[in-house]
């Protein structure tokens, strides 16, 4: 385990080698705070461990809120949660199936094309994080108002 690190408060960089994910991909953690005496920490790409990405700290504190940090599961693979949503089309309402992917629980349904289009893969880390970056810049927070309750309190 290689460790780096930086003794502020509550969002303190821990980086440590964790384990290679299901799809090559080298994996590193980084404590982002301690509520109720629980260490949170969320997976980064080898981009982020070297500071090419700085992740703001509130979305440093969505991903603990939507998937624990985490862009692959227990079993190596990407995290992908079946959720339904309600859409409006030709004036009617629909159920559509569909998932929240990743660290940062990316809906494909209304962001997958637009990550295809702009050429991101979020089933990888680096990807889902860059398609969190973007729609974070492009929306704030809205996003993932579901979970405000749980991340407001970092």
């Amino acid at each position: 385990m290689v460790e780096f690190t930086n003794h502020s408060n509550c969002h303190r960089n821990i980086f440590s080698i964790y384990s290679e994910s299901g799809i090559g991909e080298r994996g590193y953690e980084l404590v982002i705070g301690v509520k109720s005496g629980i260490q949170h920490r969320i997976e980064i790409s080898d981009e982020q461990r070297d500071n090419s990405t700085i992740i703001p700290k509130v979305l440093q504190a969505i991903a603990v809120c939507e998937s624990e940090g985490r862009q692959f599961g227990k079993d190596g693979k990407v995290l992908r949660i079946p959720v339904q949503i309600k859409v409006v089309i030709n004036g009617k309402i629909k159920v559509i199936d569909t998932f929240d992917t990743g660290k940062w629980q990316i809906n494909e349904y209304y962001w997958l094309d637009e990550a295809r289009r702009l050429g991101v893969d979020i089933y990888s880390l680096k990807g889902n994080t860059q398609m969190a970056l973007y729609i974070y810049e492009k929306y704030g927070t809205r996003p993932w108002s579901w979970s405000v309750k749980c991340w407001t309190n970092y």
